[in-house]
């Protein structure tokens, strides 16, 4: 089983903390891939509404995809 956790809190504290816990209780559980992703380390670009993606396709999409990982 996959599961996600998104977190928008702009710090790293008690809700991270508990998103920690809960996915290490998820894992001993049972088989599960568990992520954590805190939107506060991700370079977020809005969309420019250019609709590429629309005629061509989402990989003609100008924003670089690969930059919005964490930083």
């Amino acid at each position: 089983m996959k599961s996600v956790a998104v977190q928008g809190s702009p710090h790293r504290g008690n809700t991270y903390e508990r998103v920690e816990r809960f996915g290490d209780a998820l894992a001993r559980q049972s088989e599960v891939d568990f992520e954590h992703v805190p939107l506060n380390e991700m370079k977020l670009e809005p969309c420019r509404g250019c609709f590429r993606c629309f005629v061509r396709g989402e990989d003609a999409c100008p924003i670089d995809r690969n930059t919005a990982e964490r930083r």
